[in-house]
């Protein structure tokens, strides 16, 4: 999997992020807010084509994630 920037970061501090609450906004580059290990995650995406795609992803996966 290829991580951006922002998301290679966010995985530095991964640990930090298991006891909160977790909100993703934007244009979302890949698919690590899927695998962020959170108290609970939601995506706000921007785009349609974007929002079936991870809505695809969730149900392969079967992780709870809310998408707007």
């Amino acid at each position: 999997m290829l991580l951006s920037k922002n998301s290679q970061i966010i995985l530095r501090y991964s640990k930090f992020f298991q006891t909160k609450k977790v909100f993703f906004s934007g244009n979302i580059q890949d698919e690590f807010p899927l695998y962020l290990h959170t108290i609970s995650t939601k995506i706000n995406l921007l785009k349609y084509n974007n929002y079936i795609y991870f809505k695809k992803k969730i149900l392969k996966i079967l992780v709870f994630i809310t998408i707007y």
